[in-house]
């Protein structure tokens, strides 16, 4: 008697992480738009993100 392999009836699905973002929405002066570019809110952060690096102050060390 010869015994067959049992195939899977669970549909396999492969998903691939990717992204809608398309830079940091932010126009010409520098400024964020509130939304742009896949983002929504979050100004002030995506601002400071797009300053040259050495441009901002280093951040003191937290307190002990």
């Amino acid at each position: 008697m010869k015994i067959g392999g049992v195939k899977s009836t669970t549909k396999t699905e492969r998903v691939a992480s990717h992204s809608h973002v398309k830079g940091l929405g932010l126009n010409d002066a520098g400024e964020a738009d509130p939304v742009a570019a896949g983002f929504i809110g979050q100004e002030k952060a995506r601002e400071v993100v797009s300053a040259p690096r050495g441009a901002l102050p280093p951040v003191p060390p937290p307190p002990h």
